[in-house]
C-alpha cells in the first residue's frame, strides 16, 4: 500500500523494485517487497493507514544477482527436467532463450540478462556453479530444486564464518497536536545481531531464545491466552523482549 493505493509487482519484476536502506554498523543495505503487505495492516490494529510495506533486507547486489537466477527460469519450481548426465553449464545454456545461445556460455548470459561480462554480478553467478562442467546429481527435478541443492552446499556455514541478522521498522507518524518534532514524526528503530561462530548463530539466538523464553513464561503461568497465538500481545512480547535484553538482542529507536 503507497498512498493509498494497492501495489502489485509481478514475480519476474520482484527483484529490480529495490530501495536503498541504512542501519548503522552494517554494510550498504538493499530492500525489496516481500509477499503480501497488506495483511499485517489488521494484524497490528493500523487500519486506516496510507503506506505498509513489508520487505526483506539484503547487501547491496545481492538483488540483482538474483534476478539472473529469476529471468533464466532458476526459480522455477512446476517443470520438472530430464537431469540424466547433464551438467549446470548444459542445464544453464538450455534455460537460455535461443538467440542468445552462442559459443560462450558467461558472454551469452551477460548479454541475456543485460549485464557487463565480468562484472560483480556475473562473477557472483558464476561462483554458485551453475556455469560449471559439474554433473547434476538429482534426477527429474525442478529447475529451483537444482539451485537449491547446489546452493545449499555453496552458501553453507564453514568453520569460521558469522552470519548477521538486521531488521528494522519505519514508522511515521502523524501527531494530532504539535510535537517538540513536529506534527510529523520519523521514528527508526533497528535490530542488528551478529552471530558467534557456524554453530551459535544470529539465526539461532533470534529464533530460538524467544521461543525458550516464552515458554518458561507458560510453565510458569505467566501466559494466560490459550491456544495457538502469534506473540502480538503484550503479556508475551514485553517479557520477552525484556529478557532479550541480556543476550544483547535490542532494538535502538531513533526519531527524526
Amino acid at each position: 500500500m503507497l498512498d493509498g493505493k494497492i501495489k502489485e509487482v509481478p514475480y519476474k519484476e520482484l527483484f529490480t523494485h529495490t530501495e536503498k536502506i541504512s542501519v548503522s554498523g552494517v554494510d550498504a543495505l538493499e530492500g525489496y517487497p516481500n509477499r503480501d503487505s497488506l495483511s499485517y495492516i489488521s494484524l497490528y490494529g493500523l487500519e486506516g493507514i496510507s503506506t505498509m510495506l513489508r520487505g526483506t533486507l539484503r547487501y547491496e547486489g545481492f538483488c540483482r544477482a538474483w534476478n539472473v537466477f529469476v529471468q533464466l527460469g532458476y526459480t522455477d519450481d512446476e517443470t520438472r527436467i530430464d537431469t540424466r548426465n547433464i551438467t549446470y553449464a548444459d542445464l544453464t545454456e538450455s534455460l537460455l532463450p535461443l538467440p542468445f545461445r552462442g559459443n560462450n556460455l558467461p558472454e551469452d548470459l551477460a548479454k541475456f540478462c543485460r549485464e557487463k561480462s565480468g562484472s560483480d554480478t556475473m562473477k557472483k553467478i558464476e561462483w554458485t556453479g551453475i556455469l560449471s562442467a559439474d554433473k547434476i546429481p538429482l534426477q527429474n527435478a525442478t529447475a529451483a530444486q537444482i539451485l537449491q541443492n547446489l546452493l545449499e552446499k555453496k552458501w553453507k556455514l564453514e568453520e569460521g564464518d558469522k552470519d548477521i541478522i538486521v531488521m528494522q521498522h519505519q514508522f511515521k507518524i502523524q501527531n494530532s497536536a504539535p510535537s517538540p518534532r513536529g506534527r510529523i514524526e520519523n521514528l527508526i528503530s533497528s535490530l542488528v545481531v551478529k552471530g558467534d561462530n557456524s554453530i551459535d548463530t544470529a539465526m539461532a539466538k533470534t529464533v530460538g531464545l524467544p521461543l525458550g523464553i516464552a515458554a518458561k513464561l507458560i510453565l510458569a503461568d505467566k501466559v494466560k491466552g490459550r491456544g495457538v497465538m502469534i506473540p502480538i500481545q503484550k503479556e508475551i512480547y514485553e517479557p520477552v523482549l525484556d529478557e532479550l535484553k541480556n543476550y544483547k538482542i535490542v532494538f535502538e529507536e531513533t526519531n527524526q
